[in-house]
């Protein structure tokens, strides 16, 4: 029998910290909670930080038992443990089966798809909610596109093309790299598989099979020269998760048939642009040759995971989406809707209005 609402897992790390000072300073002691993770000095640390609120659950993600043993007390566990494809497989398995609530934080979609092609069926047994995707990947760009087809709906028609122009200014933590790095350099690299039809696209009982809503993926390779009063768009390295994600949530809410979903970053200035892809380009450089990526990492030029970006970006520092989608009954130059969607710290709301041509409407999310 649960006795915890939520367990925070791996949440001495620097994104699990945030959300542990979050979860204590917005609910406190209104919900059964607790920290967790393998080490237990260092939860004790976390946990006189928060007050003493928390509960402490020590739990490494190698320990079966003791995995299943902390599934088993809690109604939801929300995970920070990363990299997902070497820590959150066990998790993963164990809220499955126990008909646990699940959420992460991971972009990485190839253990998504394994996740899905092997624990999907047993969720479904038990009723456990499985969710993947649900940090900064890719949380802003699947509600932005949620919102969207939602007002498209009040008009009765369906999402056919979404375009994002993403201005964000902000920097990837400890973790976020660890991971990066082992999926093109480490043990993650190469470890595709090969399915009957995209996991993603799976669909829920009763029905069999993929979706029949599909997601065409066409986001900017390079850069795109604005048009029509929007801005410049150039490569945005997480575009291709995003995109991942919005096929997922297609797959099973039915947004549209046949989507086209387009991303990248927004500039104003075309200098802004090529100067962009130039430091893109030589930060990618530098972190492909082994003796420079080990130097940044021993020097402090990089975050170790734990650490994360100073707190300036974190607070100052907003994700501004802009987009412009399509529906069925236009053609695609005739685009009618244009919504913004602003990411911070200490909110949560939407807003919405809409005139004769145009549905705006603005997200903003802690």
């Amino acid at each position: 029998m649960a006795d915890l609402d939520l367990v925070i897992y791996g949440s001495t790390g620097f994104t699990g910290s945030l959300a542990a000072t979050y979860v204590n300073k917005k609910y406190g002691k209104t919900i059964k909670w607790a920290i967790a993770g393998r080490s237990e000095q260092k939860l004790l640390k976390q946990q006189a930080s928060l007050d003493g609120v928390p509960k402490i659950i020590v739990a490494d993600s190698a320990d079966e038992p003791a995995i299943k043993a902390m599934v088993s007390r809690t109604k939801t566990v929300v995970t920070f443990a990363g990299p997902f494809a070497r820590y959150g497989t066990g998790l993963v398995k164990a809220c499955a089966e126990a008909g646990t609530g699940y959420c992460d934080i991971t972009g990485e979609v190839a253990w998504v798809r394994r996740m899905i092609t092997t624990y999907d069926e047993t969720a479904q047994s038990t009723g456990a909610r499985i969710v993947h995707l649900c940090g900064h990947d890719s949380v802003p760009w699947d509600l932005m596109t949620l919102m969207l087809t939602k007002k498209l709906r009040e008009s009765n028609d369906s999402l056919a093309r979404v375009d994002m122009w993403d201005d964000i200014k902000s920097a990837p933590s400890g973790g976020t790299l660890e991971t990066a790095f082992g999926i093109m350099f480490g043990t993650e690299k190469g470890q595709l598989e090969k399915y009957d039809y995209d996991p993603l696209l799976k669909t829920r009982p009763p029905a069999v099979g993929p979706s029949e809503n599909k997601i065409s993926v066409r986001n900017v390779s390079s850069f795109e020269l604005g048009k029509q009063g929007m801005p410049h768009r150039a490569f945005f390295f997480m575009a291709g998760v995003n995109a991942l994600a919005v096929k997922r949530s297609n797959a099973l809410l039915g947004y549209g048939a046949n989507v086209v979903y387009s991303e990248g970053m927004s500039f104003g200035s075309i200098i802004r642009v090529f100067s962009y892809l130039f430091g893109l380009m030589a930060f990618g450089i530098a972190v492909s040759i082994g003796p420079i990526r080990q130097w940044m990492l021993r020097s402090g030029k990089l975050p170790k995971p734990g650490e994360g970006p100073v707190r300036f970006l974190l607070t100052r520092a907003p994700l501004l989406l802009k987009s412009v989608p399509a529906h069925v009954a236009l053609p695609p130059h005739k685009l009618h809707v244009s919504c913004t969607a602003l990411e911070q710290t200490d909110r949560h709301r939407v807003i919405v209005s809409r005139s004769r041509r145009r549905v705006c409407c603005r997200v903003t999310s802690c």
